[in-house]
């Protein structure tokens, strides 16, 4: 059977450059870089803050179908338009629920702060202190006594710049804290994470509260020497860490209301109050990692 004959090479007309006028050659060479590079081309990741409606568009849905293949311990979109009830979405069954009045403490169905949600809630006024969104009785980090599990926490919040009378809770699991605040409790527009009480709170350099949609993600690890490590990541990037610490787990840790979205659990009289919109809430049971972190604001996973 005869030899196939040998394919000739793409770029073999360019070594024939002798049979080609200067502009037909210049031609060929921009053609021959666009299909290389249309090639090589990559997903862009997304960076900075969400702050146009052609930046959400880009990431629609991502947010959300990477929660879920995370398999979240619960997670709550927070896009509800009417009733008390906030849906956890991870098929876990954690419902939780809107507390105080809506439209005094509270607005549903606002325009959605994360990509492909529908919707996203705005919490405002001190009083109720308590969270917005009690959660119920989460069985992560410490019990009150013991730890039982390490965690990860994100959520996408808009804070209202105004508001800086004191550091506000974002999120709380079981006295760890997410939010917008400084070192040991102090106001500022930067991004706090930290464990019960406010001398464990560690602030970041980077701006919060800068009227833009952001991604605060935290991990919370016990370690080998039995103290824990935390890491604050904001839009995918580290941006805080504090490694062996105590592991807090306070007497009055309330089984049942100790954990929530909008506000301290434990301080009824108005202490912490997050002011601004909140979405897309999600816990794992794990202490993920930075990996994990990029991937829920870009919307994939690297393979």
């Amino acid at each position: 059977m005869p030899a196939p004959a040998e394919r000739p090479h793409f770029l073999a007309f360019l070594r024939r450059g002798v049979t080609m006028s200067p502009r037909s050659r210049t031609c060929a060479v921009f053609f021959v870089l666009a299909v290389a590079a249309t090639a090589c081309s990559v997903r862009p990741s997304a960076v900075g803050p969400v702050s146009d409606a052609r930046h959400l568009s880009s990431l629609s849905a991502s947010y959300d179908a990477a929660v879920l293949a995370l398999s979240p311990y619960a997670y709550y979109r927070l896009d509800e338009t009417s009733g008390t009830v906030a849906t956890d979405s991870s098929g876990n069954g954690r419902n939780a629920t809107y507390q105080g009045t809506s439209g005094t403490h509270y607005l549903l169905g606002q325009t959605s702060i994360v990509a492909g949600l529908a919707h996203s809630l705005k919490t405002f006024g001190a009083n109720p202190g308590y969270p917005k969104v009690a959660i119920p009785s989460v069985n992560l980090a410490s019990n009150g006594s013991a730890w039982v599990s390490d965690f990860f926490v994100a959520a996408w919040a808009k804070p209202d710049s105004s508001q800086l009378s004191q550091a506000t809770a974002v999120t709380e699991i079981n006295d760890y804290y997410l939010g917008q605040g400084g070192a040991n409790g102090s106001a500022t527009t930067n991004a706090y994470m930290g464990g019960y009480p406010v001398a464990n709170w560690w602030g970041s350099q980077t701006t919060f509260a800068d009227g833009n949609a952001h991604l605060l993600t935290m991990t919370v690890h016990r370690n080998a020497s039995g103290t824990c490590d935390l890491y604050l990541y904001v839009d995918g990037s580290a941006v805080q860490s504090a490694t062996g610490t105590t592991c807090t787990g306070h007497s009055l840790i309330v089984v049942g209301t100790n954990a929530g979205i909008g506000g301290r659990v434990s301080f009824s009289g108005g202490a912490g109050p997050y002011f601004g919109e909140i979405g897309g809430v999600a816990i794992f049971s794990s202490a993920l990692d930075a990996r994990h972190a990029l991937a829920l604001w870009t919307g994939y996973l690297a393979r």
